[in-house]
């Protein structure tokens, strides 16, 4: 193996490395395809100029030489056609125009491929340097032109048509993709222009160096172009513009649960000692690695949402994907992480106001409903009976209307801090409504009924609403009196009802006396 035939050799494989990658992301892209099918042309022609340049024989170079046509004239129909997809140009073309593309192409490949001589080639010799087999070419025969016909033709068109396209695309990406398509290709068919068709008329000293051209294009495409290819297909399977560019936390792990890949908002998930290879479980509470680990042992190859709790303190809603490679079977877990620390707080706070009011901390009607029915069943079943005390505060409205709602709010606030003092803890005390309230307590517990009038009466009013007198009316009846929750509320709020008028009853004599 001479030093050209090592550099066609390192060209095919390395083209051929590009193929597979292509391969693997998208058969079905037609874009990709016709990368795919200039990559392989290219490819081809390396494979057969390594052993070209290394031929013991004339008629074997003649061989390599010839079956190498597919890839030196067919790419060049191959790369036109693929900049045609490119400028989506092929959508606008009949069949008919399609099939009349194809066609002089494939007839220069059947005829250089059967006969000699070739487009580059009257005649084959060593070259004086000793690398190999090498042109003659003197332009005796038609084949040269035919050849250069169709490159300005096919090649020429191609980039004229990409120059005009790249001027009216709006996206800026496609536009330095085509302007480095045409530099690019331009450079490269002219080295090769100069190694195939005028180094062979002057001089018999270098082969032709068709492989480095070819493997300069290969290079300057993967160090530049690939990063404006907009269709972004090696860009979507790098993690580090892919993953790192979700705003959720994202953790790729193996089938041990081994930590090997973690994208920047996971880290902060994890915390600052997080490391590669680090196994995942160790990051959550105990109680949460047991849902990771039924999802593992499922054999699912997507779990539901989560609720974990990491270590470093925050909650977290978790979905897992399991990923199966095509060859070895290997097991790959992609987790996307959401911390839902904010989530958590305002579901508690909903939960919380499900059940509780929000100005006094005391049960709200939702949940008193719920007790009373929790205690009827008791007392039905088990004949504990108890008793229920409706409660109005007197004065209340006057407070509102004299010193505001916020004199209000803090009335209501002492009243049931000075009620649910007085009160035992088994008793239920709840705000209804407005300045109405319910004590639910065991008939047996003793009179909290007195204990109540006491502890209103005493609050002490002079800082929200001076000179002012806390007082309340009370109507109360047992569970065994009313035999029924509602019957029980009803009983209960018409004999405080009944007092309230009473109380009023007494003061108007006295008001009338006054005045």
């Amino acid at each position: 193996m001479n030093l050209l035939s090592f550099i066609a050799t390192v060209g095919a494989v390395y083209f051929g490395m590009l193929i597979y990658q292509r391969v693997t992301v998208s058969k079905t892209d037609k874009l990709n395809v016709w990368t795919i099918l200039v990559l392989a042309s290219l490819a081809w022609w390396n494979l057969c100029d390594a052993f070209f340049y290394v031929a013991q024989t004339k008629e074997i170079a003649w061989f390599w030489h010839r079956l190498g046509a597919p890839g030196w004239c067919g790419f060049i129909a191959v790369t036109a056609w693929y900049f045609v997809v490119m400028m989506g140009a092929d959508q606008k073309l009949k069949t008919p125009v399609k099939i009349i593309f194809w066609i002089p192409p494939l007839l220069l490949v059947l005829r250089f491929l059967l006969a000699s001589p070739t487009a580059f080639a009257e005649d084959l010799v060593q070259s004086a340097s000793g690398l190999g087999w090498t042109y003659v070419q003197r332009y005796q025969t038609i084949w040269p032109f035919v050849f250069l016909a169709y490159l300005v033709f096919y090649m020429g068109g191609a980039l004229f048509g990409l120059d005009r396209w790249q001027k009216r695309v709006p996206s800026r990406s496609k536009r330095r993709l085509a302007k480095g398509f045409i530099v690019l290709d331009s450079f490269v068919v002219a080295l090769g222009f100069v190694s195939i068709f005028v180094l062979p008329y002057v001089t018999s000293y270098l082969p032709p160096a068709g492989c480095i051209a070819t493997l300069i294009f290969g290079v300057w495409y993967w160090g530049w172009l690939r990063d404006y290819d907009f269709l972004h297909v090696e860009l979507a399977l790098n993690p580090g513009y892919l993953l790192e560019s979700c705003i959720d936390a994202m953790v790729v792990m193996d089938e041990e649960c081994l930590l090997l890949y973690v994208n920047t908002e996971a880290q902060k998930l994890l915390g600052a000692d997080w490391r590669e290879g680090a196994g995942f479980l160790a990051y959550l509470v105990p109680e949460s690695r047991g849902q990771l680990k039924e999802f593992l042992a499922s054999g699912s190859s997507k779990s539901p949402p989560l609720n974990l709790e990491l270590q470093s303190g925050f909650p977290v809603i978790c979905s897992v994907s399991r990923l199966v490679s095509r060859k070895r079977g290997l097991n790959v877990c992609i987790l996307c992480m959401n911390e839902v620390s904010e989530l958590k707080n305002t579901q508690r706070r909903l939960d919380y106001l499900a059940h509780y009011d929000d100005l006094t901390g005391l049960y709200n009607r939702r949940c008193l409903s719920k007790v009373l029915e929790e205690w009827a069943d008791r007392a039905q079943s088990g004949g504990e009976d108890f008793e229920l005390l409706f409660l109005d505060l007197s004065g209340f409205k006057q407070i509102n209307d004299t010193f505001g709602h916020k004199a209000g709010d803090a009335a209501l606030v002492a009243v049931a801090q000075a009620m649910r003092a007085v009160m035992k803890p088994a008793d239920v005390l709840a705000r209804l409504a407005g300045d109405e309230f319910v004590v639910l307590h065991k008939a047996d517990g003793g009179d909290v009924e007195a204990l109540l009038y006491r502890a209103v009466q005493d609050v002490d009013s002079a800082r929200f609403a001076p000179e002012m007198e806390m007082d309340v009316d009370i109507g109360k009846c047992l569970f065994s009196e009313a035999g029924d929750v509602e019957i029980l509320l009803q009983i209960a709020d018409a004999r405080m009802y009944g007092r309230k008028q009473m109380r009023k009853n007494r003061q108007t004599p006295i008001l009338e006396k006054i005045q």
